[in-house]
Order: C-alpha cells, then structure tokens, then sequence
C-alpha cells in the first residue's frame, strides 16, 4: 500500500491553478468554436438545397454527434473547476471521440476535426498530469 502513495506525483497548487485556467479558456474557446461551426457550416449546408441527399444525412448526424461533443466539453469544463481531473478526462476524451467519428464527412469536417483533436490534445495532456501516477 505505501508503494501506492509513493508512486503518485503530485502537481503544485500553483501549477494546478495556471493548469485549470489554461483548461477554461481553451474548452470555452472550443464549445464556441463547435458551435459557431454548427450554425456556420453544417446547419448552412442542411438548407442549401443544392446539397445532396446522402450528404444531408451525413450532416444530420454530425450535427448530433457535434452538440454531444459540446455538452461533453462544458461538461469537462464543471470537472475541472470541481478538480476531478478523472471526469475531465473522461468528457475530454468523449469530445474527442464525437468529433473524431465526423472527420470524413465533408471536406470542412475533416479540417475542423484536425483542429478540434489539436485542442482536445493539448486539454488532455494538461488534465492527465493531474490524475496519472508516475
């Protein structure tokens, strides 16, 4: 049992502190972003008539998995003001995943999914310090 308590690092306060702002703005900065891109691209291209069938379908379901992938990053941003790195890591991870499942979709899709994985990366990284042991 005392290797277990001699194998956690733990981050300094001040450290944790800078961690959760960085965490905040980034996850702020990439629910609007999803957002902004719902609204901009894929509810745009829902309407634009000249869109094709399967290509409506294909944005249908992204606009769900992209509103999941939101919820999921506002949730990480409770958990980290909560400091349960671990749940964070969970919601982070499940952004991730939702925006991850829509890169082939169209050509916007892919290049949003590039940028959102970078943010979700560098979120991830940030929040695993916290909840690892080394």
């Amino acid at each position: 049992m005392q290797d277990d308590v001699d194998n956690f690092y733990i981050v300094p306060k001040d450290e944790q502190a800078r961690d959760s702002r960085y965490l905040t703005a980034h996850m702020t900065a990439a629910v609007k972003q999803v957002e902004l891109f719902l609204e901009k691209e894929v509810e745009g291209k829902m309407k634009d008539p000249t869109t094709a069938d399967y290509d409506k379908e294909c944005l249908t379901i992204c606009k769900e998995l992209y509103e999941s992938a939101a919820e999921s990053m506002k949730r990480g941003m409770e958990s980290v003001s909560a400091g349960d790195f671990i749940k964070a890591n969970f919601d982070v991870s499940a952004f991730n995943t939702d925006i991850d499942t829509c890169g082939d979709c169209t050509d916007a899709f892919e290049e949003f999914d590039q940028w959102a994985k970078g943010v979700a990366g560098d979120c991830l990284d940030k929040i695993v310090k916290h909840t690892n042991r080394f």
